[in-house]
């Protein structure tokens, strides 16, 4: 169990730091208590087709699509708290990335999710000009008397 939850953090810092990166200082939110969110996570646009993974560009200028929008929360699923992923095709993708919804505007009209970690205590995100800083806790129940956990922090920069 401690080994897929680490497996689990990995995967969320890795997959997040990937997509995220690709993005744009003016198109994602976050959400959190401090703006007075909901929901906890960030929604985020991305130049990536959702279905092919390709980047595509327009014809004369050069200027990328941003055909996909990438949401990573906190959500409660059977009693535990994870996180999911889910991901929405811009039905008119533009070629200069646009602001997004806030967190809580977007998760009144969720997609289908995936859930990427379970047992998550803390999933905290800041933001900074065009950084995110993510601080992520994970910890096992208590069994027997022993308890397991670890917290994972990072800062990643958009590029696009």
């Amino acid at each position: 169990a401690k080994t897929s939850m680490q497996k689990d953090a990995i995967l969320v810092m890795r997959k997040l730091a990937d997509e995220f990166s690709e993005t744009n200082d003016a198109s994602f939110e976050i959400g959190n208590s401090l703006n007075g969110s909901v929901h906890r996570g960030v929604v985020f646009r991305n130049p990536r087709d959702p279905a092919t993974g390709e980047v595509s560009y327009e014809n004369g200028t050069g200027r990328m699509f941003w055909p996909k929008i990438v949401c990573y929360y906190l959500t409660t699923e059977n009693n535990v708290s994870c996180i999911a992923r889910n991901v929405t095709a811009e039905p008119d993708p533009k070629p200069y990335p646009q602001s997004v919804d806030n967190l809580d505007t977007y998760l009144t009209n969720v997609a289908p999710y995936r859930i990427l970690a379970r047992n998550v205590s803390l999933f905290e995100l800041t933001r900074s000009a065009s950084i995110m800083a993510l601080q992520l806790k994970m910890e096992l129940p208590s069994n027997y008397g022993r308890e397991y956990g670890f917290e994972i922090k990072t800062q990643i920069f958009v590029r696009n």
